[in-house]
């Protein structure tokens, strides 16, 4: 996997044997560090909206700083005053910080 991707999954780190490489040694924590990142991000379910710390900018123009969830396993949004659908990618979550500002009932 490269100098840049680190995003193996945490099933496969458990499997490595342990190395002296410096190089290896310093994209096993990236990884891990990116594994501990999406744990600490809040499990999203329908009905939660959620507040990003900067607006997310969508193909329409349009910048949303909350949304309400609709389906989280397939990411999907709409704006809190039920306008708009929006597909977020699972990228797009995990590189902006958010959190849940309502629970769903």
């Amino acid at each position: 996997m490269g100098p840049c991707y680190y995003k193996c999954p945490e099933r496969i780190l458990k499997l490595l044997t342990p190395t002296t490489s410096e190089y290896a040694l310093k994209w096993r924590k990236r990884c891990w560090e990116h594994i501990e990142r999406r744990r600490s991000l809040p499990r999203l379910r329908k009905g939660d909206v959620v507040e990003f710390s900067q607006p997310i900018k969508f193909s329409d123009g349009s910048k949303v700083r909350g949304l309400k969830v609709l389906n989280s396993r397939k990411l999907l949004f709409e704006k809190p005053d039920g306008y708009g659908l929006f597909k977020l990618r699972k990228s797009t979550l995990e590189r902006n910080s958010y959190r849940v500002v309502e629970e769903a009932a």
